[in-house]
């Protein structure tokens, strides 16, 4: 028997008939009408394929292919492991995913303020320099010529001409934001000054210059001689001459027994100490001090046929303007020291202020000065020191004047037009960065005595050409920065720095959380050595940026100071007052240099002088504004603020030193300063070392490190931007209380600036007690840096 298996095939049946299937049927036949049939339209998509025939059978069989096998991988999963997580609720599963996707996108920054549209490429770096240095995106020159056309002194029409053209221009530039910010100031403007010889009519002096308007013919506007914040007064004294009005000029006088007591003082002294001699010659009881620049000296002796238009040289009429507030006691208006000066402000009364001399000055020319000094001979005592007669004539004889025998008498009148809530605007742009919470100031002075070519025009021309750069690489590289710069244009800067301070006073405590630097573009561009002033903890970015423009070596070896500050700077409120790291850079004289300065506060301060030097000014000033777009570039940036903290912490050591020595020998301790030091010093090393590993760990992911937000990274820039708060003390410097740096301050004897001021101050003084309480202050400053740097 076969074991082959058989399948059962039922017997076949007979088909059913038409009968029964009509029987049976469950459908109700309708009887069609052939003409309805005909009537009917067409439906769309109504014809069909013929059976078994489709049109895209290829796409038809990967499909069915697709869904079979995702029917497949469910059956599996679900006879596999889904019985496994019946117990389980899946929606907390769900809620587990969606929080892990979220704390995640947090993490890098997904979720920041910067809103969508905002969102940036990655450009490299080298890429963003590259396109800096090639750019040429303004004429300086240009620029320079527009702003000098017109005397624009502080709250006139000619500023308020320039302050209009630099809104109008700046608003057509890729900027998030222009506007004004407007405080109100103590300032005043000359409406009349003489100066006479009692009972001669022979001496004519010069007390105005001229400076002609563009496009009109034979238009002239008169700048009269005179000294901002000078006291009004007329009055009769006697003439005494006061060399350059130092402390021991004066003391030399008193040894011959000059009567100094309501006479007039002339002396000769530059815009660097005027205003410490002017308050010299008023402690000594002078009523009104004459004030001559002694630079064309030299000129006379050897330079005679070069005096300009001729040559770069000065003549002997210039008028050297300038400001006689005190400023080694505040900055700002006079009336609101450490407050904002808005229109409702408290103010206190001028004879109050500080900064206010209570003398009338009035600058005259080196000519007339000469003049009066001829006309001083065999009054009172002759003077043949050396040092009084440096920078003047060889064949002049020198005296003293006198108040008693034979005096040569002089009348002054002087009359002050004065506003004590005049406006003072300040223009500002911005490009927030996609951090926002971390800001950038970039800034430069607006104002002049006349037309200001040196002194303010071609640093407001470098400003807008570092605009225009970062507003075209918004506009054709979309690019965007880390952080967020702000555009600034002082007002009222010759008076006492007023725009930059009260803007400063109202925004203090934004500044000290947010901001990581002040770049000061108050430059110098008539010398040949590049020079930069700014603190230890910028030294190497600066460096960076100068390195990237010269290459050449056509710019030399840069000169970099760390302890040196002009106080009387747009950068002064933001590094002594408010603590936030400042850098000034530009060309100065080195000291065997025979190139003449400029005409600050002349009417001859122009355009055309300074184009006496050729091309190779404008070039500098080129090569500046890559310098300044560079140096801004990487300080908005850069991931991490690139603040060298162990440059810093080092080069306070060596200034600990130095301060050392200079006690050394006195009845001083000095050992707690250096234990904070020491753990100040352990303290960077180990914070430095923290940034260097998260560093380390994120250099995998350059796109994220360069384009996102994270959390320990916005930690270390906070504490690295905030480094030089901790050197603040709220109390104030003694005497001079509105300085709050313990480091950088002012030096009471000149306008340079000086570290350790409190403490020098005290030593000059010669008050030990003094010095070793300022000592133990440095010491508590130092033990808040360690703590501030000190991590969770």
């Amino acid at each position: 028997m076969s074991n082959e298996k058989h399948l059962y095939v039922p017997p076949p049946r007979e088909p059913p008939s038409y009968e029964e299937v009509a029987a049976n049927s469950q459908f109700i036949q309708v009887e069609r009408d052939p003409q309805a049939e005909e009537r009917r339209p067409m439906e769309p998509m109504e014809i069909s394929e013929p059976p078994g025939v489709t049109r895209f059978p290829r796409l038809q069989s990967k499909f069915e292919a697709i869904h079979e096998g995702w029917e497949s991988a469910c059956h599996s999963f679900h006879h596999r492991f889904a019985s496994k997580f019946y117990r389980i609720p899946f929606y907390s599963i769900y809620l587990l995913m969606i929080a892990i996707i979220i704390i995640t996108a947090s993490y890098y920054g997904y979720f920041d303020s910067s809103p969508s549209w905002k969102s940036v490429p990655h450009l490299d770096e080298s890429f963003l320099v590259d396109y800096i240095k090639n750019s040429r995106v303004s004429n300086i020159q240009s620029q320079t010529t527009t702003f000098a056309s017109l005397p624009h002194v502080s709250g006139t029409m000619g500023d308020s001409a320039v302050l209009q053209y630099m809104l109008d221009v700046l608003r057509y530039e890729s900027l998030d934001a222009v506007d004004t910010k407007k405080f109100y100031a103590y300032l005043n403007y000359p409406k009349s000054v003489s100066l006479k010889i009692s009972d001669d009519d022979s001496f004519q002096p010069t007390l105005y210059e001229t400076s002609k308007i563009p496009n009109y013919k034979d238009a002239w506007i008169n700048s009269l001689s005179y000294y901002a914040y000078s006291a009004s007064g007329k009055l009769e004294a006697p003439l005494v001459y006061a060399n350059q009005g130092a402390a021991d000029d004066f003391q030399t006088l008193d040894e011959k027994n000059v009567q100094l007591n309501s006479s007039v003082v002339l002396l000769r002294s530059n815009r660097n100490n005027v205003s410490k001699a002017i308050e010299n010659a008023e402690r000594y009881g002078a009523s009104a001090v004459l004030v001559f620049d002694d630079s064309y000296t030299d000129v006379e002796e050897n330079h005679r046929d070069e005096i300009y238009p001729a040559g770069p040289y000065p003549s002997d009429d210039l008028l050297y303007r300038g400001s006689v507030a005190k400023s080694y006691y505040y900055l700002g208006d006079p009336l609101t020291p450490g407050v904002p000066s808005h229109w409702d402000s408290s103010r206190i009364r001028p004879e109050n202020a500080q900064v206010l001399p209570k003398v009338v000055a009035i600058p005259v020319t080196y000519r007339d000065a000469m003049d009066l000094l001829k006309r001083l001979k065999g009054r009172g005592e002759q003077i043949s020191a050396d040092r009084w007669k440096l920078r003047l004539p060889s064949s002049l004889e020198l005296w003293t004047g006198s108040s008693s025998e034979s005096p040569l008498m002089l009348q002054i009148e002087s009359e002050f037009d004065t506003k004590k809530n005049q406006p003072v605007v300040n223009i500002l742009g911005q490009i927030t960065g996609r951090e926002p919470d971390q800001v950038l100031i970039i800034g430069a002075p607006r104002d002049s005595w006349c037309g200001g070519a040196s002194e303010s025009a071609v640093s407001t021309a470098l400003l807008m050409d570092i605009v225009f750069t970062f507003s075209d690489m918004a506009k054709n590289l979309s690019w965007r920065p880390r952080r967020t710069i702000v555009f600034a244009s002082w007002d009222a800067k010759q008076y006492n720095t007023i725009g930059s301070t009260e803007w400063v006073e109202h925004w203090k405590e934004w500044l000290q959380v947010k901001a990581v630097a002040y770049l000061n573009v108050d430059v110098e561009v008539f010398g040949d050595v590049l020079t930069v002033n700014t603190v230890s903890g910028l030294k190497n970015v600066v460096q960076k940026a100068i390195q990237l423009m010269n290459e050449d070596n056509s710019l030399g070896f840069p000169k970099i100071n760390l302890n040196k500050f002009d106080y009387i700077s747009d950068a002064t409120p933001f590094l002594a007052y408010a603590g936030v790291p400042v850098v000034e850079l530009g060309f100065e004289r080195g000291a065997d240099s025979s190139q003449p300065l400029p005409f600050l506060g002349t009417c001859k301060d122009t355009e055309s002088w300074i184009s006496m030097f050729g091309s190779s000014y404008w070039d500098k000033a080129d090569r500046l504004a890559k310098i300044w777009s560079l140096l801004a570039l990487f300080l908005s940036n850069d991931p991490v603020v690139p603040y060298d903290l162990e440059t810093s912490v080092e080069y306070l050591g060596t200034m600990l030193e130095q301060l050392e020595g200079l006690l050394d020998g006195k009845s001083l301790s000095y050992d707690l300063v250096k234990k904070e030091y020491e753990e100040l010093v352990q303290t960077s090393k180990n914070f430095m070392a923290a940034i260097s590993e998260w560093h380390s760990l994120m250099l995998h992911n350059s796109y994220f490190l360069t384009t996102k937000k994270h959390p320990e990274l916005e930690g270390f820039n906070a504490k690295l931007a905030r480094f030089e708060n901790s050197f603040l003390d709220e109390s104030g410097l003694p005497n001079h209380e509105w300085f709050k740096h313990l480091i950088y301050g002012p030096n009471r004897l000149g306008k340079e600036g000086v570290v350790f001021p409190s403490i020098m101050d005290a030593l000059l003084d010669n008050d030990l007690d003094q010095v070793q309480g300022e000592i133990n202050r440095f010491s508590k400053a130092i033990d808040r840096a360690h703590k501030a740097l000190k991590t969770a």
